[in-house]
């Protein structure tokens, strides 16, 4: 037969199944005696509706006890039923989903339809059957079996052409049945479950994408270098001290960030070495960790440190996703099955974990001092030239934790000046925010201050008497240190603002 005839072939097969079901329409319209604006939705909804006919089979899916199934070019897969589990290729170790291959298998080859039986052909080559797209075979609980076919797509009615062997019986039936019967097994299986944590029991969390690490802290009772008093959530590294976050934004960041995140496949339920390798996965420095107390509930007193951090390894390009692995710790003790468990996670999900910024969590400012903590003492700026700028603040509270002064004066090289225009200074001072990080530790470059902060504090607390040098980093950036230490960059043009403001008081 030429390809000219099997498409005639196919349009003449097409138009009999469109014409039956359009009369069956017309027939069920009548028959119940639609109304007209009834009419019109039904067509509508048969022109968007898939087709619908006979079922293919009796079976329920209890009456099934195996099935087999070959693509073409690929190895028979069988999946048995032992006792109340089904088994794929006799593996009983092979993580199969239950659920998944009963809902997605055996549920949609249960409500496979046939659109039509094709009895004059003059061989089942012409349909495809020589050289079928795949071979399906089911066996029952009383070992009746039944086998198909499925061979060459009918494009003008969206359908296969199936032959039932044992029935001997060619069909337009069911796509239903190549989806089903998957190329790769580990679509059956059943996919680790991805990370989570609870702030009530966690320690830390970090993000590592090989070039930089991000490590969040959850403590409840805070942290002295919080300047607001108010922080639970702090992060470590890449500082050179614990920054003080905004709960809202890291809830607000980590919605974003996790929610729906998640394996996607399982990809080997249990890799040698060899393959840990070739996973990229062996010894990767991609990771995310979390770290937290576990209690046993009869002893509230006792825990255990857990650690679960996730391995991410090389990128695939057909699945658009990395291999990633879970090492459990607990205590001392590694679950070492599920440590050579593999799985593929989204790439959009694994890179919004791996690239996140500390700067959109913390406090933004570089350096927060309220002036209640210098009002006693002052504050004094050294320009590149050697100029200094001194200031002594004097002010007095109702209570010791008022923030609003009931009495305030303000000196400058000496002299007094209205407090107010030392706070338009000091509103640009306290704006200068992180804008970048610097993870790299030898990008520091070493030259001297343009200009240097000193505050006269009156506690001797985590800053003490604080210094704040902005040093050259390039064009756009000063790198600024913090009591001797730099980790973070600010805007130059934030910075010469401010001191701008800060000669015209003179």
């Amino acid at each position: 037969m030429t390809t000219k005839q099997k498409n005639i072939r196919d349009y003449i097969i097409g138009l009999v199944v469109i014409a039956i079901l359009i009369c069956a329409l017309i027939f069920c319209k009548e028959k119940n005696d639609l109304s007209l604006a009834e009419q019109s939705q039904d067509v509508e909804l048969y022109q968007m509706v898939s087709m619908e006919g006979e079922s293919i089979t009796d079976m329920k899916v209890s009456d099934i006890a195996k099935v087999s199934y070959t693509l073409k070019d690929k190895e028979t897969v069988v999946i048995e039923k032992v006792g109340e589990d089904w088994v794929i290729n006799g593996d009983k170790d092979f993580p199969f989903s239950q659920d998944s291959f009963k809902n997605q298998f055996l549920q949609r080859y249960i409500d496979g339809q046939m659109y039509a039986t094709i009895d004059d052909y003059d061989n089942l080559s012409d349909y495809g059957m020589d050289e079928p797209s795949a071979t399906l075979e089911v066996v029952d609980t009383k070992e009746n079996k039944r086998t198909y076919l499925i061979g060459a797509y009918n494009s003008v009615i969206s359908s296969y052409y199936i032959y039932h062997k044992e029935e001997d019986k060619l069909y337009a039936g069911t796509q239903d049945f190549l989806y089903i019967c998957r190329d790769d097994i580990y679509d059956f299986a059943e996919i680790d479950t991805f990370p989570s944590f609870s702030t009530t029991s966690l320690d830390y969390m970090i993000m590592n994408n090989g070039e930089k690490k991000v490590e969040f802290l959850y403590l409840p009772k805070g942290h002295e270098s919080d300047p607001l008093g108010n922080s639970t959530w702090f992060i470590n590294s890449p500082f050179s001290y614990y920054r003080a976050c905004e709960s809202s934004v890291v809830i607000d960041n980590f919605d974003e960030v996790f929610t729906g995140v998640g394996f996607s496949q399982k990809v080997d339920y249990y890799a040698t070495d060899e393959e840990l390798e070739a996973y990229g996965l062996k010894n990767s420095d991609k990771y995310y960790e979390i770290v937290y107390k576990f209690q046993d509930d009869e002893d509230k007193d006792q825990y255990e440190i857990v650690s679960v951090k996730v391995l991410f390894g090389n990128y695939d390009e057909e699945a658009d996703a990395y291999y990633a692995r879970v090492i459990l710790t607990q205590g001392m003790e590694i679950d070492v099955e599920r440590a050579r468990s593999i799985n593929f996670i989204s790439r959009t999900y694994a890179d919004k974990i791996l690239n996140i910024d500390p700067v959109d969590y913390i406090y933004p400012f570089m350096l927060y001092v309220p002036m209640k903590d210098f009002a006693g003492g002052g504050m004094t700026v050294i320009d590149d030239d050697g100029t200094e700028y001194k200031f002594e603040y004097e002010a007095e509270y109702k209570t010791e934790t008022s923030t609003i002064p009931l009495t305030e004066s303000m000196k400058f090289d000496g002299q007094d000046i209205d407090v107010d225009e030392f706070k338009e200074f000091y509103y640009k001072v306290v704006k200068i925010y992180v804008n970048r990080v610097i993870y790299e530790k030898d990008k520091i470059v070493d030259c001297e201050p343009t200009y240097v902060f000193k505050y006269d504090r009156v506690d001797d607390d985590y800053f003490g008497d604080a210094v704040m040098e902005f040093r050259e980093y390039d064009a756009t950036y000063y790198q600024v240190l913090i009591n001797g230490v730099v980790d973070s960059l600010a805007v130059r043009r934030d910075v010469d603002s401010a001191v701008e403001v800060l000669k015209e008081l003179k």
